[in-house]
């Protein structure tokens, strides 16, 4: 009595099954080319089934949501390239010097310093209070776990403030 005897009936006919195949076949097709950024991200994973899935960051799915403007996506993304161009977690073996065509040579650590000064310039501009929150979702891409869809909604409107502070910063708005 304790099992549940229900199970899900497929009224397909044969041909409406090949059909729905060939329209998953065709639809997962584009899952087959990776773009530069893609690859450059290590975001692919492959799978046994022959199937790639791509994994997106917080920052995208809230815009892609609705719950963040372009503005904010553009300011959120703009933090987490400074910071890696900041490069903190690199080990200098040697300093060579780079050069740029057109333009002066600038050392390596020189840019690095400049983009260390931008972002901790713009750092300062998020609130003291949600600094960390936005450091662990800009940079390490992680979201606050609750069940409580008031916690969801606090998380959300944290975000807004310290995106729409650097919006402010940056001048995007």
């Amino acid at each position: 009595m304790g099992r549940n005897t229900k199970r899900k009936v497929d009224n397909r006919t044969p041909f409406q099954r090949m059909l729905d195949n060939e329209r998953v076949a065709n639809d997962q097709s584009y899952l087959d080319v990776l773009t530069p950024e893609q690859a450059a991200k290590g975001i692919y994973e492959a799978q046994n089934k022959g199937r790639r899935y791509f994994r997106t960051s917080h920052l995208d799915r809230l815009h892609k949501n609705g719950k963040l403007t372009y503005e904010q996506r553009e300011a959120g993304e703009w933090y987490r390239t400074q910071y890696a161009k900041c490069r903190y977690d690199s080990v200098k073996i040697a300093n060579y010097g780079e050069a740029i065509a057109g333009m002066a040579n600038f050392d390596a650590e020189e840019r690095k310093q400049d983009s260390r000064d931008l972002f901790h310039e713009a750092r300062g501009e998020i609130p003291r209070d949600i600094v960390g929150f936005m450091d662990r979702l800009l940079l390490h891409d992680r979201w606050p776990q609750s069940r409580h869809q008031s916690a969801r909604n606090r998380a959300v409107s944290d975000l807004r403030r310290g995106l729409d502070a650097l919006v402010y910063h940056l001048r995007l708005g």
